[in-house]
């Protein structure tokens, strides 16, 4: 039976989308001072404990990649704050604000 290379037995369990959604809000917060950089990612990988060439595999794409998975980790946690008919019985107005609130917080 094949063993798992180092870089993947640090990487978890994680598919790589998966990865790129662990890693992505850490990636847009450094992106700030080192922009959507390798520079951001390596950093990012080494605060979750992922080995940072493996980040590096996932985000091979570059900044798109980068920026990509940042909204849908951003959708993601609207998906969890915002279940489906937790909105209901709110006007569309309020709706819209909540919602667009949130992603702007995030």
């Amino acid at each position: 039976m094949a063993q798992p290379s180092d870089a993947s037995a640090q990487a978890g369990d994680y598919t790589l989308a998966e990865l790129r959604l662990k890693l992505a809000p850490n990636i847009a917060a450094h992106a700030a001072f080192d922009g959507w950089s390798a520079v951001a990612v390596a950093t990012a990988a080494r605060e979750e404990g992922v080995d940072p060439d493996v980040a590096a595999y996932a985000f091979k794409d570059g900044q798109m990649a980068m920026i990509e998975a940042w909204i849908a980790a951003v959708d993601a946690r609207m998906e969890e704050a915002f279940p489906p008919g937790s909105l209901e019985g709110t006007s569309i107005r309020e709706r819209i604000r909540r919602l667009g609130q949130f992603r702007l917080d995030s």
